[in-house]
Protein backbone atom coordinates (compact mmCIF):
# COMPACT_ATOMS: atom_id res chain seq x y z
CA UNK A 1 0.00 0.00 0.00
CA UNK A 2 2.91 2.47 0.93
CA UNK A 3 4.40 1.73 -2.04
CA UNK A 4 1.57 2.92 -4.54
CA UNK A 5 1.01 5.93 -2.23
CA UNK A 6 2.29 7.96 -4.82
CA UNK A 7 0.23 6.88 -7.95
CA UNK A 8 -2.83 7.30 -5.57
CA UNK A 9 -1.61 10.62 -4.73
CA UNK A 10 -1.35 11.53 -8.24
CA UNK A 11 -4.33 10.28 -9.12
CA UNK A 12 -5.83 12.29 -6.88
CA UNK A 13 -4.69 15.33 -7.67
CA UNK A 14 -5.91 14.03 -11.13
CA UNK A 15 -9.22 13.73 -10.36
CA UNK A 16 -9.53 17.12 -8.93
CA UNK A 17 -8.04 19.19 -11.21
CA UNK A 18 -10.24 17.48 -14.08
CA UNK A 19 -13.45 18.28 -11.90
CA UNK A 20 -12.12 21.82 -11.52
CA UNK A 21 -11.61 22.55 -15.50
CA UNK A 22 -14.41 20.76 -16.50
CA UNK A 23 -16.95 20.42 -14.66
CA UNK A 24 -16.98 23.11 -11.86
CA UNK A 25 -15.35 26.18 -13.83
CA UNK A 26 -17.65 26.14 -16.71
CA UNK A 27 -20.35 25.80 -14.75
CA UNK A 28 -19.31 28.96 -12.07
CA UNK A 29 -19.05 30.97 -15.62
CA UNK A 30 -22.10 30.55 -16.57
CA UNK A 31 -23.63 31.47 -13.12
CA UNK A 32 -21.81 34.44 -13.19
CA UNK A 33 -22.58 35.35 -16.41
CA UNK A 34 -26.33 34.42 -15.54
CA UNK A 35 -25.82 36.65 -12.15
CA UNK A 36 -24.62 39.87 -14.68
CA UNK A 37 -27.91 39.42 -16.87
CA UNK A 38 -29.85 39.36 -13.77
CA UNK A 39 -27.91 42.73 -12.57
CA UNK A 40 -28.71 44.21 -16.03
CA UNK A 41 -32.56 43.38 -16.12
CA UNK A 42 -32.61 45.13 -12.19
CA UNK A 43 -30.75 48.34 -14.09
CA UNK A 44 -33.38 48.13 -16.89
CA UNK A 45 -36.22 47.85 -14.32
CA UNK A 46 -34.85 50.47 -12.37
CA UNK A 47 -34.30 52.63 -15.69
CA UNK A 48 -37.83 52.36 -16.59
CA UNK A 49 -38.83 53.97 -12.64
CA UNK A 50 -36.56 56.48 -12.86
CA UNK A 51 -38.45 57.11 -16.45
CA UNK A 52 -41.70 56.99 -15.12
CA UNK A 53 -41.13 58.99 -12.18
CA UNK A 54 -38.83 61.98 -13.19
CA UNK A 55 -39.12 62.17 -17.32
CA UNK A 56 -37.00 60.50 -20.03
CA UNK A 57 -33.84 61.82 -20.19
CA UNK A 58 -32.09 63.88 -23.18
CA UNK A 59 -29.43 61.00 -23.47
CA UNK A 60 -29.22 57.71 -22.50
CA UNK A 61 -26.77 54.82 -22.81
CA UNK A 62 -26.20 51.28 -22.20
CA UNK A 63 -22.44 49.76 -21.96
CA UNK A 64 -21.33 46.53 -20.58
CA UNK A 65 -18.01 46.06 -20.51
CA UNK A 66 -14.78 44.35 -19.15
CA UNK A 67 -11.76 45.44 -18.03
CA UNK A 68 -8.40 44.47 -16.46
CA UNK A 69 -6.35 46.15 -13.33
CA UNK A 70 -3.56 47.56 -14.61
CA UNK A 71 0.11 46.44 -13.46
CA UNK A 72 3.35 46.93 -14.24
CA UNK A 73 4.28 44.26 -16.36
CA UNK A 74 0.72 42.91 -17.40
CA UNK A 75 -2.72 42.11 -16.45
CA UNK A 76 -3.97 42.46 -13.11
CA UNK A 77 -7.34 41.17 -12.18
CA UNK A 78 -10.67 41.06 -14.64
CA UNK A 79 -13.64 42.51 -13.51
CA UNK A 80 -17.04 43.57 -15.57
CA UNK A 81 -19.57 45.93 -15.47
CA UNK A 82 -23.27 46.61 -16.69
CA UNK A 83 -24.12 50.21 -17.09
CA UNK A 84 -26.66 52.28 -17.71
CA UNK A 85 -25.46 56.35 -18.41
CA UNK A 86 -28.36 59.03 -18.58
CA UNK A 87 -27.92 62.86 -19.23
CA UNK A 88 -30.78 65.61 -18.18
CA UNK A 89 -29.52 68.20 -20.29
CA UNK A 90 -29.58 72.26 -19.14
CA UNK A 91 -31.22 71.48 -16.25
CA UNK A 92 -31.25 74.29 -13.27
CA UNK A 93 -29.69 73.62 -9.63
CA UNK A 94 -32.78 73.06 -8.55
CA UNK A 95 -34.08 70.86 -10.68
CA UNK A 96 -31.56 68.34 -10.48
CA UNK A 97 -31.54 68.40 -6.62
CA UNK A 98 -35.27 67.53 -7.21
CA UNK A 99 -35.17 64.77 -9.94
CA UNK A 100 -31.68 63.51 -7.85
CA UNK A 101 -33.95 63.14 -4.68
CA UNK A 102 -37.22 61.33 -6.66
CA UNK A 103 -34.22 59.18 -8.26
CA UNK A 104 -32.94 58.22 -4.64
CA UNK A 105 -36.29 57.34 -3.33
CA UNK A 106 -37.17 54.95 -5.69
CA UNK A 107 -34.52 52.52 -4.57
CA UNK A 108 -34.57 53.65 -0.84
CA UNK A 109 -31.19 53.94 0.46
CA UNK A 110 -28.57 56.37 1.45
CA UNK A 111 -27.40 59.09 -0.59
CA UNK A 112 -23.10 59.34 0.01
CA UNK A 113 -21.85 62.63 -0.88
CA UNK A 114 -18.51 62.48 -2.79
CA UNK A 115 -15.09 63.05 -0.87
CA UNK A 116 -14.24 66.60 0.25
CA UNK A 117 -18.18 67.26 0.60
CA UNK A 118 -19.10 64.88 3.32
CA UNK A 119 -21.14 68.27 5.02
CA UNK A 120 -23.30 68.25 1.79
CA UNK A 121 -27.12 66.83 1.55
CA UNK A 122 -27.49 68.39 -1.93
CA UNK A 123 -25.99 69.73 -4.62
CA UNK A 124 -24.64 73.48 -4.44
CA UNK A 125 -23.40 76.22 -6.90
CA UNK A 126 -20.45 75.00 -7.50
CA UNK A 127 -17.13 76.36 -6.58
CA UNK A 128 -14.56 75.85 -8.84
CA UNK A 129 -15.14 75.83 -12.62
CA UNK A 130 -15.98 72.41 -14.53
CA UNK A 131 -15.72 71.01 -11.05
CA UNK A 132 -18.91 68.35 -10.48
CA UNK A 133 -20.48 67.39 -7.35
CA UNK A 134 -21.61 63.91 -7.19
CA UNK A 135 -23.47 61.46 -4.49
CA UNK A 136 -23.30 58.01 -5.12
CA UNK A 137 -25.86 55.50 -4.01
CA UNK A 138 -25.84 51.66 -2.96
CA UNK A 139 -28.49 49.17 -3.73
CA UNK A 140 -29.71 45.65 -4.95
CA UNK A 141 -26.28 43.26 -4.49
CA UNK A 142 -26.98 40.50 -6.47
CA UNK A 143 -24.54 37.72 -5.73
CA UNK A 144 -20.63 38.79 -5.52
CA UNK A 145 -22.12 41.71 -8.31
CA UNK A 146 -22.15 45.03 -6.47
CA UNK A 147 -24.78 47.70 -7.77
CA UNK A 148 -24.85 51.53 -7.16
CA UNK A 149 -26.14 54.75 -8.52
CA UNK A 150 -23.98 57.74 -9.14
CA UNK A 151 -25.39 61.50 -9.59
CA UNK A 152 -23.39 64.26 -11.03
CA UNK A 153 -24.15 67.48 -11.28
CA UNK A 154 -23.08 70.24 -13.25
CA UNK A 155 -21.94 68.03 -15.90
CA UNK A 156 -19.83 70.44 -18.13
CA UNK A 157 -19.27 69.37 -22.12
CA UNK A 158 -16.10 67.29 -22.84
CA UNK A 159 -14.37 66.24 -25.71
CA UNK A 160 -12.89 63.03 -24.53
CA UNK A 161 -13.94 60.27 -27.12
CA UNK A 162 -14.20 57.83 -23.67
CA UNK A 163 -17.03 59.49 -22.44
CA UNK A 164 -20.11 57.59 -22.66
CA UNK A 165 -22.46 60.91 -23.05
CA UNK A 166 -21.36 64.14 -24.88
CA UNK A 167 -23.60 67.59 -24.52
CA UNK A 168 -23.05 71.32 -25.24
CA UNK A 169 -25.02 72.41 -22.59
CA UNK A 170 -22.81 73.67 -19.43
CA UNK A 171 -25.66 72.65 -16.73
CA UNK A 172 -26.72 69.04 -16.88
CA UNK A 173 -27.47 66.30 -14.41
CA UNK A 174 -26.19 62.44 -15.05
CA UNK A 175 -27.01 59.75 -13.64
CA UNK A 176 -25.04 56.38 -13.50
CA UNK A 177 -26.49 53.34 -12.75
CA UNK A 178 -24.06 50.38 -12.63
CA UNK A 179 -23.28 46.52 -11.51
CA UNK A 180 -19.94 45.76 -11.21
CA UNK A 181 -17.88 42.63 -9.81
CA UNK A 182 -14.85 40.01 -10.72
CA UNK A 183 -15.26 38.04 -13.59
CA UNK A 184 -14.30 34.41 -14.31
CA UNK A 185 -14.59 35.34 -17.98
CA UNK A 186 -15.13 38.50 -20.13
CA UNK A 187 -18.64 38.44 -20.57
CA UNK A 188 -18.43 41.39 -22.72
CA UNK A 189 -16.13 43.43 -24.79
CA UNK A 190 -12.70 44.56 -22.77
CA UNK A 191 -12.78 48.44 -22.70
CA UNK A 192 -9.59 49.87 -22.18
CA UNK A 193 -8.84 53.65 -21.00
Amino acid sequence: MAKNLPIYLLMTVGIVVFVYFVLYRPYATHQEKKDFEKAEAALNELYDKIVAKIGKPDQEKKVNKCSYASREFGRGPRSCSVNIYVLYENRGLEAANTMTKNVATITGTQLYPGPGEESLAEFVVAQYPHVSQYFDQEFNDIESITCGARYSYPVYPTYSTIDPLQTTFHENLQIELSCSGSAKSEHYPVITR
